[in-house]
């Protein structure tokens, strides 16, 4: 049978987009999963976008492409390059025309679940730095509500643990050193490093707990 029936979360290719300076708010957890590599599409990509209360997209475009986007679960606003917004609600949906600029907000109180569908004619997102001047002001930093369930599922991934057999607290600890990485060369070399050369789980998770500290102490 040709037909696909995909789960969003084990059958696609999750990434982390925003990591780099989760400062900005804009840190979101990716999935894509009608593309051509996944599943052979020849006209068309989709996928899921979660973002934790208070993040959002950057201000991008999509030039050769229309786009769709259904909201599964959760809130927010759209906002558009004049600085226009438009809340937006648990199953509905919107449309983005070709080139317009975008940025997606979750300024509710829990996670916003994003399906998002364009061509695969869209060039790679152009994004527009001066919107951060206009809408940061708004979203404010909140480390608690990004380390949420969504970052420790990453852990998996990210550091090759198992994050079930931890405890809250070095989950937290692990997913603010999964952060600063994406941004400080220095600490980057160093936890890969360790994954290189620890093989059992307890050293490395203790190694990787200690340059978390370590590095909070020397900052």
């Amino acid at each position: 049978m040709e037909i696909k029936v995909l789960d969003p979360f084990k059958d696609s290719k999750p990434s982390w987009l925003g990591l780099e300076d989760p400062n900005k708010n804009m840190v979101r957890k990716v999935f894509q999963l009608i593309t051509p590599d996944n599943v052979g599409s020849k006209h068309m990509m989709a996928g899921l976008t979660v973002f934790e209360p208070g993040e959002a997209s950057s201000l991008h475009n999509h030039d050769n492409s229309e786009e769709l986007n259904v909201v599964i679960k959760g809130s927010g606003e759209v906002v558009d390059d004049k600085g226009n917004k438009r809340s937006f609600k648990e199953n509905d949906y919107m449309f983005i025309p070709e080139g317009e600029f975008h940025q997606h907000v979750n300024n509710g109180d829990e996670p916003l679940w994003l399906l998002w569908c364009y061509s695969l004619k869209a060039s790679c997102l152009r994004t527009k730095p001066s919107f951060l001047k206009r809408v940061g002001k708004c979203m404010q930093p909140n480390l608690n509500k990004m380390l949420s369930t969504l970052g420790y599922d990453a852990l998996n991934q990210i550091f090759d643990i198992q994050q079930e057999n931890l405890s809250e607290f070095k989950k937290r600890k692990l997913v603010k050193l999964a952060i600063r990485q994406e941004s400080e060369g220095q600490i980057k070399d160093r936890v890969l490093h360790i994954l290189k050369t620890k093989e059992d789980e307890q050293e490395k998770v203790k190694l990787l707990l200690d340059l978390e500290t370590d590095n909070n102490e020397s900052s």
